[in-house]
C-alpha cells in the first residue's frame, strides 16, 4: 500500500456571493496524507455566513489509478475545522504505486443555516 503521508497536499478555494450580502464567502480546503487516511481542514477566510464545503481529495497514481475520498465541513466566520477521510473510505488506496498528481476536486460551497 502507498504510503501517503511521505508527501501528499492537496489545497482547494471557492468563492460564493450570498443573494442577502455583497460580500463573498470564501472556505479554503487543504488535505494531507497520513498513515491513517486524508486529514482535510477547512478554514472560512471571507464572509460573515456559515458555509458547508463539501470536496473529493484526488490522487492520480503513477500506474493511472485514481484513489478518491469525499469529505464536508462546516465553518463559520474565521473559524477552521478539521476532519479525516480514514484509509477504508478512500477508493482504490491499495491500487495505488506512487503519487503523481493530487487536487481537490468538486468543491461545492453552500451557505449553512
Amino acid at each position: 500500500m502507498l504510503k501517503f503521508y511521505t508527501l501528499v497536499f492537496v489545497v482547494g478555494v471557492l468563492g460564493i456571493a450570498s443573494c442577502d450580502s455583497l460580500k463573498e464567502t470564501k472556505v479554503y480546503v487543504e488535505c494531507q496524507g497520513t498513515a491513517l487516511g486524508f486529514n482535510c481542514t477547512a478554514e472560512h477566510k471571507q464572509g460573515s455566513k456559515r458555509a458547508k464545503a463539501c470536496w473529493t481529495a484526488e490522487v492520480i497514481c503513477q500506474n493511472g489509478t485514481v484513489v478518491r475520498g469525499n469529505g464536508c465541513l462546516t465553518v463559520g466566520k474565521d473559524e477552521k475545522s478539521s476532519i479525516l477521510i480514514p484509509n477504508d473510505k478512500i477508493e482504490n488506496l491499495a491500487a495505488c504505486d506512487a503519487v503523481k498528481t493530487t487536487a481537490v476536486k468538486d468543491l461545492v460551497l453552500t451557505i449553512a443555516d
